[in-house]
């Protein structure tokens, strides 16, 4: 990943800013969970947003309030790490286990772990009953309407002819349409968090500013 170490070498993303800055752009990055967005998936992903004009820590930094989880109605404040449950599974909870971790497997409580670009995940429900999550809950999970990445199906190569397109038995074909929407979803960037960054786009100095000091998050006056 863009922030590992390897060998002692320094984190990736620094070979990155480092090419940004070079090209005059002022940077800024931030790390943003899906779950803190009130869907339950621990997709954690980087994002960088580089600039010629303005402040980047302006859009990806401040605290803006538009987190739409739990928290907001318990705590009456944000919270960035929600659904982060370490809670063992009991009967009145789901237990979701990413297979395709053999080696060390990766399990989570009322959330999933992330969603790749396979079928990778089986939930144990409530009561017992237990079964592989469809490619129309991968979609929900990531903040789309169910067949939402339907319309890939069904598959046409351009290299191929009519002909050799007709002699594919049908159970190939819808194989091939399944495995491109998983990963067309496993590749997305959850619907909510892209949302955010946009609006924080949109309206970078309307109502906030980051500040570097222990309030991060001015709030601006009127114009």
């Amino acid at each position: 990943g863009l922030l590992d170490r390897v060998q002692g070498k320094p984190a990736v993303i620094e070979s990155v800013v480092d090419e940004l800055e070079a090209l005059g752009y002022r940077w800024a990055y931030r790390t943003i969970n899906t779950a803190g967005f009130g869907l339950p998936q621990r997709r954690r992903r980087i994002f960088i947003l580089a600039s010629l004009h303005g402040d980047p820590r302006d859009v990806l930094l401040p605290q803006r309030g538009c987190l739409h989880t739990a928290c907001l109605n318990v705590y009456d404040q944000p919270c960035f790490q929600c659904y982060q449950t370490t809670q063992e599974p009991d009967g009145s909870s789901a237990f979701v286990i990413d297979l395709q971790e053999y080696r060390k497997p990766v399990g989570s409580v009322n959330i999933t772990p992330t969603i790749k670009c396979t079928q990778n995940l089986c939930a144990v429900l409530p009561g017992g009953s237990f079964g592989a999550l469809e490619v129309e809950d991968a979609e929900r999970l990531q903040g789309f309407p169910p067949g939402w990445t339907a319309p890939c199906y069904p598959l046409q190569n351009p290299y191929l002819s009519a002909a050799s397109t007709r002699k594919t038995p049908e159970n190939v074909y819808r194989s091939n349409a399944e495995r491109d929407r998983w990963a067309l979803i496993g590749n997305a960037v959850s619907v909510p968090v892209a949302e955010w960054i946009g609006v924080n786009l949109m309206n970078a100095y309307e109502t906030h500013k980051y500040i570097p000091s222990k309030e991060t998050d001015k709030k601006l006056k009127p114009s």
